[in-house]
């Protein structure tokens, strides 16, 4: 209904590879699943694992979907935070507190969760709960470090989608 009501437009399917990956790769591997990209579930640097089994899964199944994984920029180690967080999405709650006391910033735990991904093979990412008084400048020295497409930035500070 979408497809005929707005002709052109992308749509998204979702996949968590937290859960079992063979499940999702088979969800999004089934004929009537007919989106154009996929998005996930938050992922760490810290359940690269689960991301690669998933990329596996769905390497073994032929599926050439566009995956975008989900990267949370942690702004803090609150623990409060950090377990309300845990309701909604796997959070590594001690590794995270153990990086920010290590001295970690919050853009560098984000670019090591990019990075990592990176390393995997997993190429396309977004960013969730960037600052929002800031994010053109977050997301540029996120990117920056990462090697992100160029100007992405910009699209963001125009209002665009990176």
């Amino acid at each position: 209904m979408l497809r005929d009501d707005t002709p052109g437009l992308a749509l998204g399917g979702w996949a968590n590879p937290h859960r079992d990956p063979l499940e999702q790769a088979r969800f999004i591997a089934d004929e009537g699943f007919s989106a154009d990209f996929v998005l996930t579930q938050i992922v760490s640097h810290h359940s690269l694992d689960r991301v690669e089994r998933f990329q596996r899964e769905l390497a073994r199944l032929g599926v050439t979907l566009p995956v975008v994984y989900g990267v949370f920029q942690y702004r803090s180690a609150n623990p409060r935070t950090l377990a309300y967080l845990g309701r909604y999405f796997p959070v590594p709650a001690r590794e995270i507190a153990a990086e920010f006391e290590a001295g970690a910033g919050a853009e560098e735990i984000c670019r090591r969760t990019i990075r990592g991904l990176r390393s995997i093979g997993a190429d396309k990412v977004y960013v969730s709960n960037l600052p929002t008084r800031s994010v053109a400048g977050s997301l540029g020295r996120v990117e920056g470090v990462v090697g992100g497409a160029a100007g992405a930035a910009e699209r963001a500070r125009r209002g665009g989608v990176p």
